[in-house]
């Protein structure tokens, strides 16, 4: 899904232009929430290029929403920061931390195992 010119998110960096991807791509419905994975922090001029455009998309209805997965606590700083900076923090964005994502995804899937079970 990601290699789909939809996903491909224009974005404007020190007199270049370039695109961007989101490291994975949701369909709910017909609109789309952009996931990122963020293990180790980009650059603070990097991380602004990407959530000005990603505020440009969200603006003109071209997704639904931006969630930034992390697993410091300095990278979760810089995504907020540079997101209140560019004016992307709000309602469609959010950070949350790949532990409490893999506790979920181990829950889905004991549920899953145990309807499974039961059949």
């Amino acid at each position: 899904m990601r290699s789909l010119p939809e996903w491909r998110i224009p974005v404007l960096e020190m007199e270049s232009r370039a695109t961007h991807r989101p490291d994975l791509g949701y369909l709910q419905g017909e609109s789309r929430v952009a996931v990122e994975v963020e293990l180790t922090s980009k650059s603070a001029s990097r991380l602004r290029s990407i959530h000005y455009a990603y505020e440009n998309q969200l603006a003109m209805d071209g997704l639904q929403s931006v969630v930034y997965v992390v697993d410091h606590p300095a990278v979760r700083r810089s995504i907020t920061r540079s997101a209140q900076a560019t004016g992307l923090a709000g309602q469609q964005f959010g950070v949350t931390d790949l532990s409490a994502l893999q506790a979920s995804v181990g829950e889905w899937a004991r549920s899953e195992q145990s309807v499974m079970d039961a059949s």
